[in-house]
């Protein structure tokens, strides 16, 4: 029974399912959920009536002695297949329905046959939103989609599947972050800061400066985004968060003094072509510089440990008790001093502030 003429039949796709299961730490026995998963569609009950696809998997499973869990799974992994459709719980169900929803976005994706404009003829943008839903609704505040795309790539190519030469998991990774998008737009959250948190890779001025690769903090930030990139309940949870504080004084004021900053490095790095890391606490001469620096030091102790929990709202009020030494370093400093170590020692400075907010987002994406 072929699945799509390119893609092989159920059998193989029920393989890779297999796959993508294990991958997700269920177990070889319950495993066999994937293997029977598309098992009912053979059968005439589900040819006269397509709509019971999965109801008669779950219906016959039981009536072979399968585990309950495993007849569940079978039927619950088509769900959720809108918006109002129940979301599977079980960890087995969600498993599989996570397996066979990304499995069959790789595959179009990498044959060529993604959505143009309204056309979606293989329903793959509710396959997008159904995963978004199968991580939100399950709060897998952990789970990164990335592996699991690359390890889906890898069981079509096992089986010979040949993909479109310039195909990559970023174009089905980026298709599922763009549906989550339209989804927090639509709960309300602003557009601004949904961009701020889901399109801010190349947002900073610091991002492509080598000097600042090599940094420890670049180090952990690019270890932090990519761990989060593709985290669907990280960057929902940032969306909010963001949305939450942008509409206190304290919000507004760090907002406003990121672009600020962002501003004052795009100009440096343009003109000097260069940006020093490392911040000398001996160099500073001012005490709103040495009150700023000492501020940051303070946060960046308590930094890992909210982000490792998903604690972007403490993350947020820890960077708001920097607005009054940041007002009294714009207030008392000239950035551009005549000394050269002093200048330099202050942009590094700036660029250890502008950092600390990246964490959530690009902020200088946000209007007004």
């Amino acid at each position: 029974i072929v699945f799509q003429a390119r893609l092989g039949t159920l059998a193989q796709k029920s393989a890779r399912l297999k796959i993508l299961m294990m991958s997700q730490g269920i177990t070889d026995e319950d495993a066999r959920a994937a293997t029977l998963a598309k098992a009912d569609l053979l059968t005439s009950m589900v040819g006269e009536f397509p709509e019971l696809q999965g109801v008669m998997g779950e219906i016959y499973a039981n009536a072979q002695g399968e585990a309950p869990l495993v007849a569940a799974a079978i039927r619950e992994h088509y769900q959720p297949q809108g918006p109002n459709d129940q979301c599977p719980k079980a960890p087995l169900s969600v498993a599989l329905a996570l397996a066979d929803k990304l499995d069959t976005l790789v595959g179009f994706f990498g044959i060529g046959e993604e959505p143009t404009g309204s056309k979606d003829p293989f329903a793959l943008r509710r396959a997008a939103l159904g995963i978004i839903r199968l991580v939100r609704e399950n709060n897998m505040l952990d789970f990164s989609l990335e592996p699991l795309c690359h390890q889906a790539i890898e069981a079509y190519q096992a089986q010979g599947v040949n993909f479109k030469e310039n195909f990559q998991a970023e174009s089905v990774l980026d298709f599922i972050n763009d549906r989550l998008k339209v989804a927090l737009r639509g709960e309300g959250i602003r557009h601004d800061g949904v961009t701020a948190v889901i399109d801010h890779e190349e947002s900073s001025a610091l991002i492509n400066i080598d000097e600042f690769k090599k940094s420890s903090e670049m180090v952990f930030l690019e270890k932090y985004i990519k761990n989060r990139w593709y985290n669907i309940c990280s960057l929902s949870t940032r969306a909010k968060t963001l949305q939450d504080f942008l509409e206190t004084p304290d919000g507004l004021a760090l907002s406003a003094a990121f672009r600020r900053v962002n501003g004052i490095m795009v100009a440096e790095v343009e003109r000097d072509k260069y940006f020093y890391v490392a911040v000398d606490p001996n160099l500073f001469v001012e005490v709103p510089e040495k009150n700023l620096y000492h501020q940051l030091q303070k946060i960046i102790e308590k930094r890992n440990e909210l982000l490792d929990n998903h604690d972007y709202t403490g993350w947020m009020a820890e960077l708001a008790t920097l607005r009054p030494v940041v007002d009294s370093f714009f207030d008392s400093i000239k950035v551009n001093h005549e000394n050269e170590d002093i200048r330099a020692n202050r942009l590094r400075l700036l660029g250890t502030l502008l950092i600390q907010m990246y964490f959530i987002g690009g902020l200088d994406k946000i209007e007004g």
